[in-house]
């Protein structure tokens, strides 16, 4: 039977048992020494080509000089150095962040060659999209990426509070897509319910290895085409500002600004926001201004009705979603070391958010005119107000 499109969701058997949208992640967990072992066993003949960024160094020094294999540090940024490989390569296999991994497999594709990976990070970025962007040389470009075999050493990986965060932030986005549905038509892709599952297999006990994996299967269905939400790309922004925690930052300020939207967000009939101004003060310019969907009169009366048939039910949704937040603080604390997760008190970011992200929610909010607050005098309240 088709659930109710409005309801909250339930949980499925299969993220009940632990195991993401219900196959197997594709991760192998196991030491690094013991991963480079299997490597040799399934390619006994050539050279093994070891590859790292500064993240994963570590992961490949003890091999250096090893017989049968070339060894070589980079950067991760252009995979034009990895051409320079001898003939003989018949694997290669990489330990870094999510550069350095699309670029190995892309050399993998290009050379028809396997491709081992072994992820620096948590969050296994770069490691499972079928097609990603890739630097060569002066060129930057979408290219197919071969098919990787993922070992994970646990104990080696880092950014385990991020990938946590990402988790939630991945919950946001399957909220935020129904909620556009419901606003402004858009489609749920054939991915949702599988990404549901992945994404609510996690909780607050949930081990190291569950946690890796729903981050696996995540990726892999966000490189098959899934909506990942606006708040990656804000957590990105912030990053580049070099904001403390970001993935965890933008997770806490877009749920409060959905929050507070659904609890007091009224439309401002006679205000229009400035779009061209907006797209000027975020650095976008002319392009953020033409980027911008701007909505008819129709659509504006169209998404006011819905706000008021559908604020009840999203804002249910929503306290669900966020009903555990105290808890999720605490699991982030305990994953973080202990350190804090202090947020920004400027939100210059979020307000212009819409002009990076013309599809997301918050472009509908912008529209209502409900993004005007002041830059350097704001900051979200406890209790999910934005204040002036």
């Amino acid at each position: 039977m088709k659930l109710a499109e409005h309801s909250v969701r339930k949980m499925t058997p299969a993220a009940q048992d632990g195991t993401p949208d219900g196959e197997e992640c594709g991760l192998i967990f196991c030491r690094i020494e013991e991963g480079l072992a299997r490597v040799r066993e399934e390619v006994p003949i050539g050279t093994l080509f070891l590859v790292a960024d500064e993240e994963g160094f570590s992961f490949f020094s003890p091999y250096a000089g090893a017989p049968r294999t070339f060894n070589m540090v980079t950067d991760g940024a252009d995979a034009l150095p990895l051409f320079s490989a001898p003939d003989g390569v018949t694997c290669i296999c990489a330990a870094g962040g999510a550069n350095l991994l699309r670029c190995a497999r892309y050399f993998a594709e290009i050379n028809r060659i396997p491709c081992y990976l072994f992820p620096a990070f948590a969050s296994c970025d770069g490691a499972k999209e079928e097609c990603g962007e890739v630097c060569v040389g002066s060129a930057k470009s979408e290219f197919p990426l071969a098919p990787a075999r993922v070992m994970c050493d646990i104990s080696a990986v880092k950014g385990i509070s991020a990938a946590y965060a990402r988790i939630l932030i991945s919950r946001l986005a399957l909220f935020e897509q129904r909620v556009l549905r419901a606003f402004c038509g858009a489609e749920t892709d054939g991915l949702y319910e599988r990404a549901y599952v992945a994404a609510l297999s996690v909780n607050e006990e949930s081990t190291l290895k569950e946690l890796i994996s729903a981050n696996a299967a995540l990726r892999r269905l966000e490189g098959r085409g899934m909506y990942a939400g606006e708040g990656i790309a804000l957590a990105r922004m912030l990053e580049k500002d070099g904001a403390d925690n970001p993935e965890w930052q933008a997770y806490m300020q877009l749920s409060a600004l959905y929050a507070a939207f659904f609890k007091r967000g009224e439309p401002r009939r006679y205000f229009v926001p400035d779009y061209a101004l907006r797209a000027l003060r975020a650095g976008e310019g002319e392009s953020g201004y033409l980027r911008a969907q701007i909505p008819t009169p129709n659509e504006y009366a169209f998404r006011a009705i819905a706000l008021e048939k559908m604020r009840a039910l999203f804002l249910h949704e929503l306290e669900a979603l966020l009903g555990k937040r105290e808890a999720q603080a605490r699991k982030f604390r305990l994953l973080n070391g202990g350190g804090t997760e202090r947020m920004e008190n400027v939100l210059y970011r979020l307000r212009y958010l819409p002009e990076y992200e013309p599809k997301g929610f918050c472009a509908v909010i912008r529209d209502f005119g409900l993004m005007e607050w002041q830059y350097g005098e704001e900051s979200i309240s406890a209790d999910n107000k934005i204040t002036n």
